[in-house]
């Protein structure tokens, strides 16, 4: 479960605002996904198609992003405002060490680069977008 891309506004150059989609490995919108700030003081839910809204302090440089189902995953923000997300299925088989488990989601996300790319190609997220 991971990507990037993000939207944002400045408030009195205290906030931004983070935007943007969180979508499953298969590309499908996650409905009620969360993210939020490292600390949990921020957050908000995707909606229905997987858009959400997060207002942060300026100087958040870190988010989480987490679904039911879905590896938690945490992102840099750098300065992206606009920023899309891919979460990954969170997939334990039966008899499996949590090292073997960590070797097999390691493998899964170098597949990222290439789910952003069609993700943008079919239209689902567009690129990251710095903050203006």
């Amino acid at each position: 479960m991971i990507l990037i891309f993000c939207s944002s506004t400045n408030s009195f150059g205290q906030n931004k605002i983070i935007s943007g989609r969180i979508i499953d490995e298969h590309l499908n919108p996650l409905a009620d996904a969360v993210i939020q700030t490292l600390d949990s003081t921020y957050a908000a839910r995707a909606d229905k198609d997987g858009y959400y809204v997060l207002k942060v302090p300026e100087e958040t440089k870190r988010i989480k992003a987490w679904a039911v189902g879905m590896e938690t995953e945490t992102f840099n923000l750098s300065n992206n405002c606009e920023f899309n997300l891919i979460l990954f299925d969170n997939i334990i088989a039966e008899f499996e060490t949590k090292a073997e488990h960590q070797e097999r989601y390691k493998n899964r996300k170098r597949e990222l680069p290439r789910l952003c790319k069609e993700a943008i190609n079919k239209g689902i997220i567009d690129k990251n977008k710095p903050c203006s």
